[in-house]
């Protein structure tokens, strides 16, 4: 193999783990993914509305979301509704960590658990967005949901 041959499968070879290693730490970040995170859009004067969305863990590691950030909310939490066997009444309880485990989904829907959106401070419409961060640990994932 003469010199040229030789630096010409190095860079081949260079490029190649290059290029490798930059689409895992691509699919890396993208482990989690969020579909279809929308709010209702809140009745007028109400002053909270729900969110839901679809998460799921595309890896092999557990992702723990402990908090939540929207724009233009003061205090975004996650909620389950829970009935009450001896009364039938239900309640909404507030869930301080969403744990998620490897290759599974979690739905937040109506019902059952989502996200509550309380003191919203400005006017929501229809068709607009809300921007939220949430939080595994100091890992941050923005979301933005859709007002239907």
């Amino acid at each position: 193999m003469n010199l040229r041959s030789h630096n010409f499968y190095l860079s081949f070879l260079i490029f190649f783990i290059f290029f490798f290693y930059t689409s895992c730490s691509y699919l890396e970040n993208d482990s989690l993914v969020f579909e279809n995170p929308y709010i209702n859009l809140p009745s007028i004067g109400q002053n909270s509305a729900s969110g839901y969305l679809l998460i799921s863990n595309r890896s092999k590691d557990f992702y723990r979301l402990s908090n939540i950030n929207c724009e233009g909310i003061r205090k975004t939490v996650f909620h389950k509704s829970e009935r009450d066997p001896d009364t039938d009444i239900i309640s909404m309880v507030e869930i301080n960590e969403i744990v998620i485990a490897p290759y599974k989904d979690l739905n937040l829907i109506p019902g059952f658990t989502h996200l509550m959106l309380m003191g919203i401070e400005k006017a929501m419409e229809l068709g607009g967005s809300v921007h939220c961060s949430l939080f595994d640990g100091n890992k941050k994932h923005l979301v933005i949901f859709t007002i239907k």
